[in-house]
């Protein structure tokens, strides 16, 4: 009896062996509700799968590409949470430097961080932070350094201008003396990657006031002008033809104004007055016709040749006589009929007349007494000679 009780809890003991061990199989083959958070992608599957191996496979993910947080031989249970991300490539351009690179993360802040980069509020990151990474995205970081200082800088005193009609004009006298102020600008520079791209001002705050200048400008302007005198002419019968004589002379007279000039235009007359008339110019000309001879009068000559040439000049008569050599006389002597050289010394024509040369106011053929012992005839031309003024042509 001992031995049949002993066989029925042996017997008792299988059974509930048994029934663990079928429930426990039927439990491990139903189907179990877990989540797949792919690329922060997240949805529920249901699976049979008993490990997390099986279920990604399952999913038709290539482990290959897959970057998975669990452990792949943990089994599949109720609610379990299945965490990968797959492989990406991003087109990197890294302070203009650009590269390929393979990652897992799903965010550019995520991929910035794995590449080393921590980015601040300054830095320029395209696509955003926030962006999700997908294959073949293209990122570009560029690093951002702003730097704030202040500068002192001097602010010019500005100029005011008075005027005063006590002073002559173009005269400046300082009323208040000005003096510079000073103001602290606040600056910013800006660099991208390295390179200095703005250096802007921000704000600028007065530290010390400037002292403005008061400057008097003379006003009072003088201007003389001259008034041009006049000449007047008068006949005079007891001078020959060609012979002046200035009896009175010109002399300009003389208007004083005066201005107010305030500069840029602003010019008034105030005073006009006449300080000197002016004197007009007298001047007698002579109407007398000269004698005309039909032969040089025999005299004696008043100056010998040598005279002549030692004084240079003779005034005689009314005339001024200068000598010059009949060398310069051109080709055949100006066609002089019987072209000598009389006893005196000076070249005369067939008929004794000596030869002259006078001014273009003188006729040729003009006769004309001299001091040289007979009279003169005018056969040349004597450019530089006034109208009382003849060249004697001498040996």
């Amino acid at each position: 009896m001992f031995i049949k009780k002993n066989k029925t809890i042996i017997a008792t003991f299988i059974a509930v062996i048994a029934f663990v061990f079928a429930s426990g199989f039927v439990l491990a083959s139903m189907p179990k509700t877990i989540t797949l958070n792919i690329n922060n992608e997240i949805k529920e599957v249901k699976t049979s799968s008993k490990t997390v191996r099986e279920a990604l496979l399952e999913e038709g993910l290539d482990l290959d590409k897959l970057k998975v947080e669990n452990n792949l031989d943990d089994k599949v249970r109720n609610d379990l949470e299945i965490i990968a991300n797959t492989e990406k490539t991003v087109k990197f351009t890294n302070k203009g430097t650009l590269t390929q690179v393979s990652t897992y993360t799903n965010t550019v802040e995520d991929f910035l961080k794995e590449q080393g980069i921590v980015a601040d509020d300054n830095d320029l990151v395209s696509p955003s932070r926030t962006f999700k990474i997908i294959d073949n995205l293209a990122v570009k970081y560029d690093d951002v350094e702003i730097e704030k200082y202040d500068v002192e800088e001097v602010v010019e005193f500005e100029e005011e201008k008075e005027y005063s009609f006590d002073l002559a004009y173009g005269e400046s006298e300082v009323k208040t003396e000005g003096k510079d102020g000073k103001q602290l600008v606040n600056k910013e520079k800006t660099s991208i990657n390295g390179e200095l791209v703005s250096d802007k001002e921000v704000d600028t705050k007065i530290i010390e006031e400037p002292v403005k200048q008061v400057t008097v400008y003379g006003s009072k302007e003088v201007v003389e002008r001259p008034i041009n005198f006049d000449t007047e002419k008068r006949n005079n019968s007891s001078m020959y033809k060609g012979q002046t004589k200035v009896i009175q002379k010109g002399s300009n007279g003389l208007i004083k104004e005066i201005y107010e000039n305030k500069g840029e235009d602003n010019r008034t007359l105030v005073k006009k007055e006449t300080v000197k008339d002016p004197v007009k110019k007298i001047i007698e000309v002579g109407t007398k016709a000269r004698p005309v001879s039909s032969g040089p009068a025999s005299s004696s000559a008043l100056y010998s040749l040598r005279q002549f040439k030692f004084n240079g000049v003779v005034r005689w008569g009314g005339y001024k006589f200068t000598y010059y050599s009949q060398s310069v006389l051109p080709g055949r002597g100006l066609r002089i009929p019987g072209r000598h050289v009389n006893g005196n010394g000076y070249v005369s024509d067939s008929n004794g007349y000596i030869v002259l040369a006078a001014g273009y106011g003188i006729p040729k053929g003009t006769v004309i007494n001299t001091p040289f012992g007979g009279q003169g005839k005018v056969y040349d031309r004597c450019g530089n000679c006034s109208p009382n003024w003849y060249d004697v042509y001498v040996k």
